[in-house]
């Protein structure tokens, strides 16, 4: 009733007082009245009070929590809303990187379509656009983000590229495919972000599940078999 009645006010209230939110796939639960009203104030505080948000700790945007409450129709609003899209937490995640992980590819596009730069800075060593589209495990989120121009060869904290969090998460076809798309933009099979790293190829050989049609494709682009393999004994080559 306080949703439908347009009583932000009387929702917090209710939560104050322990009240509980019952998440369900109906279009009657209290998130999608909210959305089908385009009431923004209540929305908010429904995000904020959905199950799904309270193993989040960090600085969650009403964006944040309408993505991983599965919430997706409810972002459109928000960014009409002037919610910020550029909201960086604790844990380095945005809403594009959330977007990405759980493969929400319109919202992907609302986004880089709403904002012109979609990378991390480059001062921050963590996992980054190029690392979140690899793990969308979707060629389409890809190609909308790769027209962004983000920064194809960025490592994370521990040296790798984003086509590590390919390895053991895709089929070879969606592999191969995203990885073709980060070629044409420039990435290099070659990198390196230390001389004591792999170049993905030397990464994909020493995986634990190896993945061999992927691994020929990248042959046959001209992968460098001569590189070392550092975690093997010294002086050891991919050939």
């Amino acid at each position: 009733l306080a949703v439908m009645s347009n009583t932000p006010e009387l929702l917090s209230i209710l939560f104050s007082y322990g009240a509980r939110l019952s998440m369900t796939t109906s279009a009657e639960d209290p998130i999608s009245i909210s959305i089908k009203q385009r009431n923004v104030d209540s929305l908010k505080i429904l995000l904020k009070h959905a199950e799904g948000s309270f193993k989040y700790l960090g600085k969650m945007t009403p964006i944040m929590l309408a993505i991983i409450n599965n919430k997706p129709e409810a972002v459109p609003i928000l960014i009409d809303a002037n919610v910020d899209l550029s909201v960086i937490n604790h844990e380095y995640q945005t809403a594009l990187s959330l977007a990405c992980f759980q493969g929400q590819r319109e919202v992907v596009r609302l986004i880089c379509d709403k904002l012109d730069d979609i990378d991390l800075p480059p001062n921050l060593k963590q996992q980054a656009a190029v690392h979140w589209l690899c793990q969308s495990k979707d060629p389409e989120i890809a190609k909308i983000m790769l027209a962004k121009n983000i920064d194809v060869n960025r490592v994370d904290k521990d040296g790798f590229t984003g086509p590590r969090c390919l390895l053991d998460i895709v089929e070879p076809d969606v592999h191969i495919k995203i990885l073709e798309l980060l070629i044409d933009h420039g990435f290099d099979i070659d990198f390196v972000s230390s001389p004591s790293m792999n170049t993905i190829l030397g990464e994909y050989i020493t995986g634990i599940q190896k993945p061999y049609e992927v691994i020929d494709w990248l042959l046959t682009r001209g992968a460098n078999i001569d590189a070392p393999l550092n975690s093997t004994n010294k002086g050891q080559t991919i050939a």
